[in-house]
Order: structure tokens, then sequence, then C-alpha cells
């Protein structure tokens, strides 16, 4: 038989107390994670077992969480998969974070990129190719430009500073 209730209280990300004092699960379908003061929709099994089926009515201005209780890995699969926010979209992990195309193109298209890291960045390509208007390079070790060949052009002036320059 459905119902209808209020969550009162989130104990656990399964558990949650209802406004009349009942304890609920959350069923695995109900995606979107329960908050106080949902109005939720309840399937009430044999034996008094209740089961959040999913949120009915929420206050506009909490967020939205998505989550499946119990699960290690959640999966979206489609021919097309797109990820739109109108002021900022985030992504965040303890460990690591993948993107990978194996055919095509891996975009970044942005004013203005950050890249930090705190111990390293390895880049390994067949091809690197650039179009920068200043480049500036600062390096507090050492600087080692190593190829087969190599040319260093300027349209006027090259100069090189050191304490003591070695050629050949």
């Amino acid at each position: 038989m459905g119902r209808v209730g209020y969550v009162r209280e989130v104990r656990d990300d399964a558990t949650l107390m209802l406004s009349d004092g009942r304890c609920a699960r959350v069923a695995a379908s109900c995606l979107l994670q329960p908050e106080c003061g949902d109005r939720v929709a309840l399937i009430e099994l044999a034996g008094g077992e209740a089961f959040v089926q999913s949120i009915l009515e929420r206050d506009a201005a909490r967020p939205a969480n998505l989550q499946i209780p119990g699960a290690q890995r959640v999966t979206l699969s489609a021919h097309q998969l797109v990820l739109a926010a109108s002021d900022s979209l985030q992504m965040h992990s303890l460990r690591d974070i993948e993107v990978a195309a194996a055919a095509g193109v891996v975009g970044i298209t942005a004013p203005h990129v950050s890249v930090t890291a705190v111990e390293s960045i390895i880049q390994s390509t067949k091809q690197y190719l650039a179009s920068i208007g200043t480049y500036a390079l600062q390096v507090s070790g050492l600087l080692r430009l190593h190829g087969q060949q190599a040319i260093v052009t300027a349209q006027q002036d090259i100069k090189i500073d050191a304490e003591r320059i070695s050629v050949g």
C-alpha cells in the first residue's frame, strides 16, 4: 500500500526518520537523496518495513544530490552523454580522475585554464604544437632542452646571459 510522508531526520545514507516517528529505508531506485522536509512516497511491506520510493516535493532552494544507497560504482552509459551547468561544473575525487577518448579529441576551451600539480606533470606525445602570444618559463632547478636537431630563431635579438656559457 502506498503512502505519503515527510522526512524529519536523515540518519545515514539509507535510513530516515519520518514525521510520524517511523523509520524508513531509502529504496535503491530512489536516486534523489532524501533531505529533511521532503514529501516522499512510501511503500510499506508486510511486517511494517517501509521504503521511500521517491521524492514527491522539495523546497526549490535546496540542493539535489543523486545517490544509490549501497552502490560502490555507478555507470552512466549512452551513445552521447552531456553534463551541463549554467554556472559551474565541478568534479571531485579523493583518488584518481581520468578523462580518455580512445579516438577523437579531448578539448578544453576557456578564457583561462589553470593546472596545478603538487608533485609532477608528465606529458608524452608524438607531436606537440603550440601557438602562444607570450611564453614565460621560470625554472628553479635544471632546465634541459634536448633534441636530435634544435633550432632557435628570432626576428630581432637572441640574448644569452649567464655566469658561464659553454658551446660545443
